[in-house]
């Protein structure tokens, strides 16, 4: 009662209690809080919230007397946390028994919505940034009670152990007073516009699909920056300006299809890897099967005798060397086919249709040319 005195003397423009009044039948005091509510009657908002009865599910209301009734409103003090005691949104009103209650935020804001209507809360604000007096100075009746006048009064508990403390992003456990604090100065700020999942996850689906079909390298990097900004950075740019979108969704696809694309370029690499000789870095026998063979092309195979004793009389690096002439004297007998290189000293390479008729030529080419002796590392 002395708070409700203290606070209005003051020229505080509302009180509101964020905590339920019950028990004032037998309560001493009870006459003079009502005749504190009288005095500044209208001004003083108390709580009118409910509890779960966890054996019958059903909800007990926590209204105020009839008598405390009489000269204040009513405002909704119930908050909604998720399985980690975080309390991400607020409501605009809620039915407590047969009445619909509005919320703190509400009414402070003047905002309406409908029933059990959530919105996000902003906790981009600070915490700190919120005025504090102690309940002991405004009962004191201290000179810093002048701070509240023409302002807004929440009253609340704000100490460990009565239960009312809940996670909140950014700033640790707080008390529901500030929660309620902090839904009220969103709510100020302009209702925030709330659009779901779908708003980010339809972007990077498109995103993905796209992804998903484009092969060069230019496209695909691009693709991956779009990507990360359609699923995280539109959201929180919309966040910015009040318009809020769940990211979930969107991350969970985002990730799922990075981690697609890495395995499918990994496969790619290791596929490519299989291609190639590993000493010499030419095509082998898998990258001419992988090429595949028209009907009427002609498949030649040569292979070079004593290639193994050669290759194991060089130094390491020399056979890369001799590989090279090799491949090199086949492509100016060949007409400048491409050639493939297998195991102990089997090459191959494809001739078109149209010359296999110049085969025997070839050969008979390729045979001189290999008359003269390879020089290998000097």
């Amino acid at each position: 009662a002395r708070m409700i005195e203290n606070l209005g003397n003051a020229g505080a423009r509302r009180i509101f209690f964020d905590f339920p009044i019950n028990g004032l039948k037998n309560d001493p005091g009870a006459p003079r809080l009502i005749e504190a509510l009288k005095s500044h009657s209208g001004k003083v908002y108390l709580s009118a919230a409910f509890s779960n009865d966890d054996s019958t599910g059903k909800r007990i209301p926590l209204i105020p007397p009839h008598e405390a009734r009489r000269y204040s409103h009513l405002v909704n003090t119930n908050v909604w946390i998720n399985g980690y005691n975080i309390v991400w949104s607020a409501r605009y009103a809620n039915r407590v028994g047969d009445l619909v209650v509005p919320s703190i935020a509400s009414v402070l804001s003047g905002a309406r919505g409908g029933i059990e209507e959530e919105f996000p809360i902003d906790y981009s604000i600070a915490i700190d940034s919120l005025p504090y007096i102690s309940a002991s100075e405004i009962v004191r009746g201290d000179a810093v009670v002048s701070r509240v006048r023409g302002r807004d009064v929440i009253i609340g508990t704000n100490a460990n152990g009565i239960g009312n403390r809940y996670s909140v992003p950014g700033h640790g456990p707080s008390a529901s007073v500030f929660v309620a604090a902090l839904a009220a100065e969103t709510l100020l700020a302009g209702a925030p516009g709330t659009y779901g999942w779908w708003v980010p996850f339809l972007l990077a689906f498109i995103v993905t699909a796209m992804m998903m079909r484009v092969s060069r390298t230019p496209l695909l990097l691009g693709m991956l920056v779009l990507l990360p900004t359609c699923a995280l950075g539109l959201p929180l740019m919309l966040e910015s300006y009040g318009h809020y979108t769940q990211i979930m969704p969107a991350t969970v696809l985002m990730l799922g299809s990075m981690g697609h694309l890495a395995w499918r370029l990994h496969r790619q690499r290791f596929d490519e890897r299989g291609m190639v000789n590993e000493v010499s870095g030419h095509p082998n026998l898998n990258a001419l099967r992988a090429e595949g063979v028209e009907t009427q092309d002609g498949l030649i195979a040569a292979r070079i005798h004593n290639y193994a004793e050669a290759a194991t009389a060089l130094p390491a690096a020399a056979e890369k060397e001799l590989v090279e002439q090799i491949i090199l004297r086949l492509s100016l007998g060949n007409g400048g086919c491409k050639v493939y290189q297998g195991d102990e000293g089997i090459f191959m390479w494809l001739v078109p249709a149209a010359s296999v008729s110049n085969v025997g030529d070839q050969l008979a080419g390729l045979s001189a040319i290999f008359r003269s002796p390879a020089n290998v590392s000097g």
